[in-house]
């Protein structure tokens, strides 16, 4: 963990913690993150297992292919496919034996463990990251079916990751929308075309969500915003703390009972075609 004289801030005044995202396995991830709480991937869970049931209901179907952009290590697919949450895979990665093990090893010990909880085998899960060793592990350890290693704000996607992406049902993230823009999801909604995937986006307080919306808009969507929030992480420092109050200051945002008490937390938005959107949304925090 970063002490505080160490730690970097980017323009948002949140903490920089790219080294975590980019390591040969997720040790890091779960030790250091793990310190501060981070905890959205386990509380959008079961809001993304809401929103699979409402999918599959809507669009009688059984068989999701589902995409996770700013995937990381997979874990939002882990927590999609099997019987697991955050609290198993938290306790998975304290092993105090594991900084004696090579990634390989790592790797065995990570494809035991989730061969021992049931799987959704109705789920195919592509990942879109910038990290390739995070991608990598993720495909390894079979919690990605495919993935996808790109800057979407600098490159177009190939013929052949744009053909992977013809038929998806569903596009999810946890936390990443802010730091990419509406411009990359325009190229992922360019890749699906006529299929007009769902959307489901967990999206820290202080990165507002108009710019996509009005996107959604143009192409046919309707987006809801669930009522309540869920939480992120615990700031990292009091400087952290400071910057970002500071930040919601400036955007009208009022902290109070939110980032206030220590924590970042997100919103959560759901957005549909038209069409299927006429059907109340029963998906709830």
């Amino acid at each position: 963990m970063q002490t505080e004289t160490q730690q970097q801030y980017d323009d948002t005044g949140k903490v920089v913690f790219d080294d975590y995202y980019n390591q040969p396995d997720p040790r890091m991830y779960f030790t250091s993150l793990g310190e501060l709480n981070y905890r959205i991937a386990g509380e959008a869970q079961p809001v993304f297992l809401q929103t699979l049931k409402a999918l599959r209901e809507t669009r009688k179907i059984t068989d999701v292919k589902a995409v996770d952009l700013g995937c990381s290590y997979g874990i939002n697919a882990a927590l999609m496919k099997y019987d697991v949450d955050l609290d198993d895979l938290n306790a998975h990665y304290k092993d105090a034996n594991l900084d004696d093990l090579n990634r390989d090893e790592v790797l065995e010990r990570d494809v035991r463990f989730f061969g021992e909880h049931d799987m959704d085998t109705r789920i195919e899960s592509i990942g879109i990251d910038t990290s390739a060793n995070a991608i990598n592990y993720a495909l390894d350890a079979g919690l990605l079916d495919e993935g996808i290693i790109k800057n979407l704000e600098e490159q177009p996607f190939d013929s052949k990751e744009a053909e992977l992406l013809e038929d998806v049902d569903l596009v999810m993230s946890t936390g990443c929308i802010g730091y990419v823009t509406e411009a990359s999801v325009g190229k992922i909604l360019k890749a699906t075309g006529d299929d007009r995937p769902w959307m489901a986006h967990a999206v820290i307080r202080m990165f507002p969500f108009e710019p996509y919306r009005e996107l959604l808009s143009e192409r046919g969507y309707v987006t809801e915003q669930l009522d309540g929030t869920l939480l992120q992480r615990q700031f990292a420092s009091v400087a952290e703390k400071k910057h970002v109050l500071e930040n919601l200051e400036e955007l009208g945002i009022d902290p109070e009972g939110y980032e206030s008490e220590g924590w970042y937390h997100a919103n959560f938005f759901v957005s549909r075609p038209v069409e299927e959107a006429r059907t109340p949304l029963s998906i709830s925090i």
